[in-house]
């Protein structure tokens, strides 16, 4: 028979290999998370582990070993929660990338929970890969925009990322001048000496190269497309047409991007809510 137990704040125990590794880290720190550890026997078998944030309880982590799934686990984990939170309670979501074909499983089983899929479009991440980007857009022949990172001075780069913090700018979560930007391909149109806007691709998501920040700044939108071109065309010089693009698409100008240069980009982000 399945049991829920509350994790206890500072150790998750047995329970951390079945935790995302920032939800086991943030119950480690003593966060505000609410976790719970599913068990059969004195086995472990499950946990979820999640947040308050802007009215919803957003989860964090939900997982069942695959040996145990389809007996109920994965509902005793979201009931439970249910009754954590009380009455009137708040709201809940789950935001998951679906990068596996068992990851479609969460499909039929939020539904039957009562979760709604309110994924947003407009912000969402995309996948696609260099030999279906030139097949939709040619890649070759193109003329270049903009100065690629690794042929820029380290102080300009420093300056941006400077810049970028500052003003609230769109940055990779290590800056503009990080240890995993992938300075080969991203690129900047410099002016007056300094950065005036940049398309940053990192390999932060399914280790893939990933688009994770555009700005134009004062140049306008326009350049940052013949700049996202360019590093395209880069990309497919230096890697096999086998290779994963991931376009993460946090505002107006992203998703115009992905409609423009990659239409056949496929939606791999979901956000279902409760």
């Amino acid at each position: 028979m399945m049991q829920i137990g509350v994790l206890q704040p500072g150790d998750p125990g047995v329970f951390e290999s079945l935790l995302l590794p920032e939800a086991a880290q943030a119950l480690k720190a003593k966060e505000p998370v609410t976790a719970l550890g599913l068990t059969e026997g004195d086995v472990a078998v499950g946990a979820l582990a999640g947040d308050l944030e802007g009215g919803f309880f957003q989860i964090r982590s939900l997982y069942v070993a695959p040996d145990y799934r389809r007996r109920g686990g994965g509902r005793l984990l979201v009931g439970t929660l249910e009754k954590l939170l009380g009455e009137p309670r708040a709201g809940m979501a789950i935001h998951f990338t679906a990068t596996r074909e068992e990851h479609e499983t969460l499909f039929p089983f939020l539904q039957a929970l009562g979760f709604r899929d309110e994924t947003d479009e407009k912000e969402n991440i995309y996948v696609t890969t260099l030999g279906e980007l030139e097949e939709a857009s040619p890649l070759s022949g193109a003329r270049e925009s903009g100065t690629s990172f690794a042929e820029l001075d380290e102080e300009l780069l420093r300056q941006a990322d400077r810049v970028a913090r500052k003003g609230g700018s769109p940055r990779p979560e290590g800056g503009v001048d990080g240890p995993y930007v992938e300075r080969r391909i991203s690129m900047a149109i410099v002016r007056e000496n300094r950065i005036a806007a940049y398309a940053i691709f990192d390999r932060s998501c399914l280790n893939s190269l990933t688009l994770s920040s555009t700005w134009s700044g004062s140049v306008g939108p326009a350049a940052v497309y013949s700049m996202v071109r360019s590093a395209f065309g880069r990309a497919r010089r230096l890697f096999p047409p086998e290779e994963k693009i991931v376009i993460q698409s946090v505002d107006r100008l992203t998703a115009a991007l992905i409609r423009a240069m990659a239409p056949q980009a496929r939606m791999i982000s979901y956000t279902w809510m409760k």
